[in-house]
């Protein structure tokens, strides 16, 4: 299932026909939830969102902005240990078909801009992508959603060099911005490195 948190009406995306068909669930103040997916969108000004995981803290931070962009947030996965979400506020679940987000990351207009933090968590074929990074174009994205339909089965790494290796994107610029990353000064400032995970769906 692949969901989208954000505060808006869904009139606010009336320029794509396919969101109004979307099933929308309103989550109360401290009621729960459980999902395996959260992608951030929002249009115009989005107020902070706190969900909280087992004392982990999601936080998307206020935003202004005439395009749709991706947010900031912390990510794990729930599996058999039962992890829940709970909504600090009023908020609205939107489930998004995984084509319609592909369509959205097609559109040029999607393109355009930058992503400071993207966390994502996308279910292609019974697969869960999880890709963090600094500075990533959702032009880049798009490439490795489209790249990414190799078999099934469970890969764990935190060298990106090998994950790039292993699914041929050694001649794309998405290859190319992964490696400025994973070199960058901010990274190795921080002790952090980039990490791709590519694990079978528990669902």
């Amino acid at each position: 299932m692949d969901y989208v948190f954000y505060k808006k009406k869904l009139e606010e995306f009336s320029s794509l026909d396919e969101v109004r068909t979307l099933k929308k669930i309103t989550l109360k103040e401290g009621q729960e939830f459980y999902t395996s997916f959260y992608f951030f969108l929002a249009k115009g000004i989005l107020e902070e969102i706190y969900v909280d995981s087992k004392g982990e803290i999601i936080k998307i931070r206020d935003v202004t902005s005439d395009e749709f962009i991706i947010g900031e947030a912390n990510y794990f996965c729930p599996s058999e240990n039962n992890l829940f979400y709970r909504a600090k506020e009023e908020a609205i679940l939107v489930e998004i078909p995984l084509d319609l987000l592909e369509k959205w990351l097609r559109d040029i207009k999607f393109c355009k801009r930058l992503v400071k933090e993207v966390v994502l968590n996308l279910t292609l074929l019974k697969k869960e992508i999880f890709l963090r990074s600094k500075l990533l174009s959702l032009e880049k994205l798009k490439y490795f959603l489209t790249k990414e339909k190799n078999e099934y089965e469970t890969v764990k790494i935190s060298n990106i060099s090998n994950f790039i290796e292993k699914y041929s994107l050694k001649r794309s610029n998405f290859y190319r911005d992964l490696k400025k990353l994973e070199s960058s000064k901010w990274l190795k400032r921080k002790g952090k490195m980039l990490k791709l995970t590519v694990k079978d769906s528990v669902y």
